[in-house]
């Protein structure tokens, strides 16, 4: 008579869950940064602008 051997996956999918959550975060963070580079160009950019009329306009 053959054995059946019983595999807790459990573990598996815990760790496959948490790299999940893991790449997730990573990903937005990823594209958090190039937002926020993008916004402090636009903010660069517009100081930039209001000096320059202030330049013109002393």
């Amino acid at each position: 008579m053959a054995r059946t051997r019983v595999i807790d996956l459990r573990p598996v999918l815990i760790s496959l869950s948490m790299l999940t959550v893991i790449l997730g975060l990573m990903a937005t963070l990823l594209a958090g940064c190039n937002t926020t580079e993008g916004f402090g160009k636009d903010v660069k950019s517009a100081g930039s602008g209001i000096e320059h009329s202030a330049e013109k306009n002393k």
